[in-house]
């Protein structure tokens, strides 16, 4: 730490008493102001040097503008990540069915945007993929709309434009015979310029990792993909190791969304997803005859693996498991067509690492995603008088989301962290304690409903706007 100016006066005038008390150090007499002062400002500046030299050398960030960062690490043919735009699927809708000669063509370029209801401001996406509306359209008879689905980008990047299911439910710009714009699935991958913190730290894990057959050197390597947010190294002596000796697991945070059609021809209870890991299903519908009918989600879910080691990989066993009502629908059709996303991240760090001419000889390593665990709270607050409260909770919502939705793997959450968002909100005036609830979505052990949340390494916290619930 540096010393200061006044620190060094207030030594330099005790030690100068101490050898002789008769000399006058007043402030103003030429002995404080040229001798003492002047001194005391230059060592302050000489050991306010001394301190950035040695912060920097130990690449605190504190110690780094942006640019001295940037110039530092870009010689190493490292750049910081630029801030990375939000995507999802959009699905637009009509009531009545179009003529076989007139579909309802949805351009790429298309505008859509969430309401201010939803959000403090609103936020514009275009679709990157035309779709249309045909007279062979599926029916959803849960929202009862004719429907199409495509794939839309933030118009500007940055974690603001990753928001949750319904949020998006405006369209900028007319369309003949559309009725309405919904997103059945949150839009993701939306992230800000990466800060000067993880840009040294990436450059500390480069500088380490040199060689590939040690963890930072496995980490480095798993980091040259920008999609990559953050990655641990499980080795086999790990108490999270799934696999035996010589097996080395990469969890990473991160997610390249792809869609994959899959056609079902041989008809059973449980259907193994042929691309893995699944996100979700952006629709399903069965086709009988001519005509295509969409199944609602009340009849199937997705099965997440959690019993084979191949588990969060690109080998795992996510499944499609129909209830009973639903198997009832498809047993008898000859095929049926399942449209849904998976993360082919881990499919392309797969091939990084198993790549001849990449491939460690004496590594197995096998590429795995985190564990994303969604989470649920509920509590009263009570606003200042003359505050619109309906305005402060969109609010505290928005904030609560933008900080647990941006912590780091193995990151507890604690109440007290939260409590202290909601009272830093503006027009908040008290949280009502303890909360209602404060847990894992699903979790039933209602003694863990008001506890803080731990996390485990490979583990990672978000909310969904409607699992705030504010009273």
């Amino acid at each position: 730490m540096a010393i200061t100016k006044d620190t060094l006066l207030s030594l330099s005038r005790k030690l100068i008493s101490a050898r002789n008390n008769n000399i006058d150090l007043t402030t103003g007499t030429v002995l404080s102001d040229l001798g003492v002062d002047a001194t005391a400002q230059i060592l302050a500046s000489i050991s306010a040097d001394i301190d950035r030299i040695i912060g920097q050398q130990a690449l605190n960030s504190e110690y780094f503008t942006d640019e001295e960062a940037d110039m530092l690490v870009q010689s190493f043919g490292i750049k910081r990540k630029e801030p990375g735009f939000a995507t999802g699927n959009i699905t637009f809708a009509t009531r009545d069915l179009p003529s076989a000669s007139s579909p309802i063509v949805i351009p790429v370029g298309t505008q859509v945007y969430t309401s201010s209801e939803n959000n403090s401001a609103s936020y514009y996406y275009e679709t990157t993929s035309s779709g249309s509306i045909t007279s062979t359209a599926p029916f959803n008879t849960t929202t009862g709309y004719y429907e199409v689905t495509v794939s839309i980008k933030a118009m500007s990047p940055g974690t603001d434009y990753n928001v949750g299911i319904g949020y998006i439910n405006g369209l900028r710009s007319s369309i003949s015979g559309v009725s309405a714009v919904y997103n059945k699935n949150a839009i993701v991958n939306g992230t800000d310029t990466e800060s000067t913190e993880s840009l040294l730290n990436k450059f500390l894990i480069y500088w380490r990792g040199r060689n590939r057959n040690t963890e930072p050197g496995i980490l480095a390597w798993t980091y040259e993909n920008p999609v990559v947010e953050e990655a641990k190294v499980i080795g086999p002596d790990n108490d999270f190791a799934l696999r035996g000796p010589g097996a080395v697991d990469v969890y990473v945070r991160g997610i390249t969304d792809l869609t994959y059609t899959q056609t079902i021809t041989t008809i059973t209870k449980e259907v193994l997803f042929a691309k893995q890991p699944v996100i979700n299903i952006d629709t399903l519908y069965v086709t009988v005859g001519s005509d295509n009918f969409t199944i609602n989600d009340g009849v199937f879910s997705i099965v997440k693996d959690t019993e084979t080691i191949y588990q969060g990989s690109n080998a795992a066993h996510d499944k499609l498991v129909w209830t009973d009502d639903g198997y009832d629908i498809v047993k008898n059709v000859t095929s049926y067509t399942i449209t849904y996303s998976y993360n082919s991240l881990i499919d392309d760090l797969q091939s990084m690492y198993d790549n001849d001419e990449e491939r460690l000889i004496t590594g197995d390593i096998l590429a795995r995603e985190t564990y994303k665990v969604e989470v649920v709270m509920e509590f009263g607050i009570t606003t200042f008088p003359g505050v619109d409260k309906a305005t402060t909770i969109s609010l505290v919502k928005t904030n609560i989301q933008n900080f647990v939705n941006t912590t780091p793997l193995n990151t507890d959450l604690k109440q007290s962290d939260i409590v202290a968002i909601i009272e830093g909100t503006d027009g908040v005036s008290y949280t009502a304690l303890p909360f209602l609830q404060f847990h894992r979505v699903g979790e039933t052990d209602e003694n863990k409903w008001v506890a803080d949340i731990d996390s485990s390494p490979l583990e990672y916290f978000r909310v969904q706007n409607e699992n705030i619930i504010i009273g």
